[in-house]
């Protein structure tokens, strides 16, 4: 059931709007805010509780056509409805759109009311009209084997006999599955041969193929290694009569000072050249002319490749390179040149966009900025992607801006965890609250804020058990940990190695939270992504989770060393995106 429509700009502003039952805006700034802004406008539909949103979009008059109805009831004819509205108002009102009028007064009720009951008519009777599959009795071929006797006639047609003879062998026919024709004939031959099967060509002085036979594997002759063998074999390098691993926090750059933006300048670096037949190369023919998704369909299509070849998901890839493509289509370009600019600009403020942050997560602002202390932070994530050295390196971090901070080891699943983190605190020289292994994960994290809140601490980071996504009971206990303390922000840890995996790992993690936490519980506010120094060009995984969930990403881990921290450099990933391209 059609429960609104409305037609708006792409700055907000509604040109006109048809109420049959209030949806007080919700959906449409809901579509606003988290697909048009969002650079998902690829989408066909979008879904927001009972309601379904369908929409077109004019680039080139800058004004979205908006459908909203009810799920539970099916509209057949809401894509007819839209076509049809958005070609006659884009028609009527070109030039006042054109000219910025979009504060006239749109009378386009009439119209629409016609429109619709035009539309709902077609739609039935289409439905009324819709033709019965043909018969294979029916068909030239059909007719012709129940004429030869080959074919049992139906008896609904035993009186049509005289009109089976007269039909012409070369009068058109429908479709006909030419397979199923061909067996009910070889089944009838069968039957009237008394089921003899057909025997098969012989051919006489038919010599057998000659075979050769394999020589059995050789034995291995095992015996001693001599000297000079065993020496050969041994790359490892000389040592003395033993070693002692030092615990020295200098190896892992705890005194390091770290400096969260301290990328590697690769801005002077020479762009890879672009591959013969690249993304640029299709759009040579589409100059002084309106662009159309068909015309830029082949170059995006090799983007798509492009992107997916860099570790970004591939629904991901297609999504965003079919909104790029609906952003472009209906834009006039009079040179070559502008229509390059464009292009590339358009990809560069797609993956901008995704990338940057819509929500601001500054750590130490907002430590500083709690009055009642500690400000609680939560490390989560699946078994072995190094939650517990993230943890370890915002740490670092955190000392070196003068804050106190205390370890809280809620691990007390796996063994060895508690002891990990004291090797971590002892080499940064702070303590770690824990209550050994077996305990209630939660019980020993409120235990721990509660020591921080009366010995001034300002931050209390809190290490999780490494879980995987589908394990109910310990997303459970991780939904109550969250749930019964007053945790300010939770990061769950990555790999940027895994790829699409991390994507589905995010989501269950935020989901089983937000489920297991209960009513009001917040999920999962920014990602860690750690290994990002090992990943070279493929840094696609930083899209695929980002555009899937919209959390942004707050660190990455670049190396083994405590200093090893840093921010996301958007610009630098969006430069290795779109390098060779």
């Amino acid at each position: 059931m059609l429960e609104e429509f409305i037609i708006f700009t792409s700055g907000g502003v509604v040109l006109w709007s048809m109420v049959l039952n209030d949806t007080r805006g919700v959906p449409v700034n809901s579509l606003i805010s988290n697909v048009l802004l969002e650079q998902k406008s690829a989408m066909s539909t979008y879904t927001l509780g009972q309601f379904g949103v369908q929409w077109r979009q004019s680039n080139e008059l800058h004004v979205v056509f908006a459908a909203i109805y009810n799920k539970t009831l099916n509209v057949p004819y809401l894509d007819s409805l839209l076509d049809s509205v958005y070609e006659v108002f884009t028609q009527k009102y070109a030039n006042k759109l054109k000219a910025g009028g979009f504060s006239y007064e749109y009378n386009f009720d009439e119209t629409f009311q016609q429109l619709w009951k035009q539309i709902q008519e077609e739609t039935r009777a289409a439905k009324s009209t819709l033709k019965r599959p043909t018969r294979f009795e029916d068909t030239k071929k059909g007719k012709k084997l129940i004429k030869e006797g080959r074919l049992k006639k139906p008896d609904t047609e035993a009186s049509a006999e005289a009109e089976t003879e007269e039909t012409s062998e070369d009068e058109p026919t429908e479709a006909v599955d030419d397979l199923e024709a061909e067996r009910q004939a070889f089944i009838a031959m069968r039957a009237k041969k008394g089921g003899k099967k057909p025997g098969g060509y012989v051919p006489k002085n038919k010599k057998k193929p000659t075979t050769h036979k394999k020589g059995g594997k050789r034995g291995q002759t095992w015996g001693k290694t001599t000297k000079d063998e065993a020496a050969a074999l041994n790359f490892s390098d000389p040592v003395g009569d033993g070693f002692v691993v030092e615990d020295d926090g200098d190896e892992l750059g705890a005194h390091e000072a770290i400096d969260l933006n301290a990328f590697e300048d690769d801005s002077d670096e020479e762009d890879l050249p672009s591959k013969a037949g690249g993304f640029f190369s299709y759009i040579s023919s589409f100059t002084n002319k309106v662009l159309t998704e068909e015309d830029l369909a082949p170059a995006l299509a090799k983007f798509e490749k492009h992107l997916f070849s860099l570790n970004v998901a591939r629904d991901i890839a297609e999504n965003l390179c079919a909104s790029v493509s609906k952003t472009l289509a209906g834009k006039t370009h009079s040179s070559f040149s502008s229509l390059t600019t464009t292009v590339k600009a358009a990809m560069e403020e797609a993956l901008t966009k995704i990338l940057t942050p819509k929500r601001s997560i500054d750590v130490l602002r907002d430590a500083r900025a709690k009055s009642n202390k500690p400000f609680v932070i939560t490390f989560v994530g699946v078994n072995g992607v190094g939650k517990s050295t993230s943890l370890a390196k915002v740490c670092s971090w955190l000392l070196q801006n003068k804050m106190k901070v205390l370890i809280a080891a809620c691990d007390t699943f796996r063994s060895g965890a508690v002891e990990q983190l004291q090797v971590h605190a002892r080499r940064l020289g702070v303590e770690v609250y824990h209550r050994g292994y077996g305990k209630d994960a939660a019980a020993v994290a409120g235990e721990a804020i509660k020591v921080a809140s009366k010995t001034g601490i300002d931050v209390v980071l809190i290490d999780t058990a490494g879980r995987m996504q589908e394990n109910e009971p310990l997303m459970k206990a991780l939904g109550k940990l969250v749930a019964t303390n007053p945790i300010d922000l939770t990061l769950f840890v990555g790999e940027a190695l895994v790829g699409n995996d991390s994507v589905d790992q995010l989501n269950k993690f935020n989901l089983a939270i937000e489920e297991f936490g209960g009513k009001g519980v917040r999920g999962i506010d920014g990602i860690i992504l750690t290994k990002f120094d090992t990943v070279d060009e493929k840094v696609g995984a930083a899209i695929s989770m980002v555009y899937s969930t919209g959390l942004p990403i707050v660190f990455t881990g670049v190396g083994q060393k405590y200093s090893d921290l840093r921010v996301l450099d958007v610009k630098r990933v969006v430069h290795i995106l779109q390098r060779g391209q």
